[in-house]
């Protein structure tokens, strides 16, 4: 049997597993999740700063989304919900996920 691989957390947000290094304009290096990733160095200090969940800064069409990135997405807010008993709108982000994944498999 092998390990489970462990769980990097952003550390931008520290809510989603982080998928990237990211250099940033004031120098710093940061193991980042892909949502953290795509912000401008001004949305991530307001992520830090205030606590803020970088999925605010998007508008997410999940119809547009691929199934494996529907998947992925589902799995990281589940993940969320189990360990930090997250509020409600993770809930609702990862119920939204799974109807469009099920959308998709059914075609």
């Amino acid at each position: 049997m092998g390990k489970k691989k462990e769980r990097v957390v952003c550390e931008v947000c520290g809510k989603h597993e982080a998928v990237t290094k990211n250099f940033r304009k004031d120098g710093v290096k940061s193991e980042e999740c892909t949502w953290c990733s795509g912000l401008s160095d001004s949305a991530v200090a307001n992520i830090i700063k205030d606590n803020l969940d970088p999925l605010d800064f998007y508008e997410l069409d999940y119809d547009k989304m691929s199934a494996e990135d529907l998947e992925n997405f589902k799995n990281d807010l589940f993940e969320i919900i189990l360990e930090k008993h997250e509020n409600s709108k993770d809930i609702s982000r990862m119920l939204e996920c799974e109807r469009a994944l099920t959308l998709k498999e059914t075609g």
